[in-house]
């Protein structure tokens, strides 16, 4: 159950218990008693600023805490695997993202456009003109959420990034076992710690294949 689904609880048993309506409006609910509120803490935005709180006081650092924030942070990347700093994602555009604590964070920062500085780990071009499989993918706009995480698997267990780590030496052809969701060798592979993840099913295989074919052999001209 997440945070928000406990307060949400707490705060329908708990406010008739005080008087108050349970659907009295949440900014009247949590804002201080000298404007009239009620003064109750909002547990969403308690739990936000721990998570702040740890972050900028460990981030990188060589504590237990830091290298767990920093594990967290470039698996959370790759799991994701779009371009830029992991706490300057969009998990309003990353749909196919598993929640943990450290993307719940991210979306939160987010929504309250809070923009945090850090020096953990940015996912790496391998090459000149090289590109992020998934931020070619969700510019074409053209799957679901569901289809997105189908073919996001495929890549976590392919151990793949970059269009650079299923084409050929030369860029101009797409590798068939990538193609077909037979894991090969990847820069990716070596450079981060990715996830292990079981063999695709065919039906997410086909969407990869799918999506692969519009992005860069429709789109890009690449060879199959």
């Amino acid at each position: 159950m997440t945070c928000k689904e406990i307060h949400k609880n707490f705060l329908v048993g708990a406010l008739p218990k005080m008087g108050i309506v349970r659907t009295a409006a949440r900014k009247i609910v949590h804002a201080p008693i000298d404007i009239l509120g009620f003064d109750f803490d909002n547990l969403e935005r308690k739990q936000l600023g721990d998570h702040i709180t740890h972050l900028l006081d460990h981030g990188t650092a060589s504590t237990v805490t830091g290298q767990l924030i920093t594990i967290a942070g470039e698996g959370t990347s790759v799991e994701c695997g779009r371009q830029g700093n992991v706490f300057s994602l969009q998990p309003s555009k990353c749909k196919w993202v598993d929640h943990s604590w450290m993307w719940n964070t991210i979306t939160a920062l987010e929504q309250s456009d809070i923009k945090i500085e850090n020096d953990l780990l940015e996912l790496s071009m391998w090459r000149e003109s090289d590109y992020f499989l998934m931020d070619q993918i969700a510019l074409l706009n053209t799957f679901s959420d569901s289809e997105m995480k189908d073919i996001n698997v495929v890549r976590l267990y392919l151990k793949v990034c970059n269009l650079s780590d299923i084409t050929t030496v030369d860029g101009l052809t797409i590798q068939q076992d990538m193609m077909e969701g037979r894991p090969g060798h990847s820069i990716s592979e070596k450079a981060y710690g990715c996830p292990r993840i079981p063999k695709s099913l065919m039906a997410c295989i086909r969407t990869w294949q799918q999506a692969l074919r519009l992005a860069y052999t429709t789109v890009q001209g690449l060879h199959v």
